[in-house]
């Protein structure tokens, strides 16, 4: 009877520090995401928000030029205008052998 009584506590004791271990790995495992896990997401979210703010503003600017453009107002785009004039043909010349010198 004292046998049964004494594996019956101990069977608890064991719970007990069981229960506990795992609620101080739980903790632990809370402890090293927030402090390792959490700030580097946090800090490629901040990267890409910016990058996205940035790509935007970008496109604001290109858009404002074109707009500019449109209306008249002068752009760094300029127009490329083609002539209608041949080409003129460059016949070559025979170089003597002394270089010239005579």
């Amino acid at each position: 009877m004292k046998l049964q009584l004494f594996i019956d506590q101990k069977r608890r004791e064991f719970a007990r520090k069981k229960k506990l271990l795992k609620r101080k790995a739980f903790f632990l495992k809370v402890k090293i995401f927030l402090i390792c896990v959490l700030p580097v997401v946090i800090i490629l979210l901040a990267v890409k928000i910016i990058q996205t703010l940035v790509r935007m503003e970008m496109r604001k600017a290109a858009s404002a030029a074109s707009n500019a453009a449109e209306k008249g107002i002068e752009s760094c785009k300029k127009a490329c205008v083609q002539t209608a004039e041949k080409p003129e043909f460059v016949t070559p010349v025979p170089v003597d052998k002394d270089g010239g010198k005579n």
